[in-house]
């Protein structure tokens, strides 16, 4: 049974970023989760790292995807939609420009990363939809390590105690039960946050290399 620390937050270009897309809520979702929530917890700076979106439903994914597009264009790009849309009035026919509209910046199976510009700082959101989950502690459970454990709505932050702990120690633990396979790039980018992994990840990787199962990591964080 995981103890739930709390503390409120305010940060405002999380707000500004809320208040163009859509509110959160830390009972039902959407949530942000992992690493930025991490680094707003013990105040340090997030802006270099993706703002994970987790849904509960296809239909909030969507619904934020929508505004997150919009919200992502170039001044170009609104003015090619602008002229496209008065030639389809004029023309009384539609005209084709998706392929033009790069809207969604980075996109894979499993995710939208979108880089924005809010309130003239560079940031960058990434919306999952590898899966849906139906609370915080759902996702924290598809979390490899405890240091991931953290999740904010954009008001109170709520964090797993032993992810608290983790942090404070400099500590790479996994989650138990781990209901992900250990990858060795993973493994290294939290080694490089200056995370010291646990001597049994590392028994465990060291295994898988001697058995040739290695799995040395994805193009994202969150394979299918």
């Amino acid at each position: 049974m995981r103890q739930i620390l709390i503390k409120q937050i305010n940060d405002p270009i999380i707000s500004s970023l809320l208040s163009h897309v859509k509110k959160l809520n830390i009972g039902y979702g959407p949530w942000i989760a992992g690493g930025v929530a991490r680094m707003l917890w013990f105040d340090k700076p997030w802006h270099a790292h993706d703002i994970d979106f987790f849904f509960p439903t296809v239909k909030m994914f969507s619904k934020m995807k929508n505004k997150l597009d919009k919200l992502s264009l170039t001044k170009d790009e609104v003015k090619l939609i602008k002229t496209a849309t008065e030639t389809e009035k004029k023309l009384g026919q539609a005209i084709e420009i998706s392929s033009s509209i790069p809207k969604a910046r980075h996109v894979t199976e499993n995710a939208c990363t979108y880089r924005l510009t809010i309130n003239d700082t560079k940031i960058i959101a990434q919306i999952i939809n590898r899966q849906y989950y139906s609370s915080v502690d759902d996702i924290w459970n598809d979390f490899d390590f405890r240091v991931c454990n953290f999740a904010t709505d954009g008001k109170i932050i709520i964090a797993d105690s032993n992810g608290v702990k983790d942090c404070e120690n400099n500590v790479l633990i996994c989650n138990d039960p781990l209901t992900r396979r250990l990858d060795v790039k993973r493994t290294i980018k939290y080694s490089l946050y200056g995370f010291n992994p646990e001597e049994k990840i590392l028994k465990e990787l060291l295994r898988q290399h001697k058995q040739g199962t290695l799995l040395e990591g994805w193009g994202d964080d969150y394979p299918r």
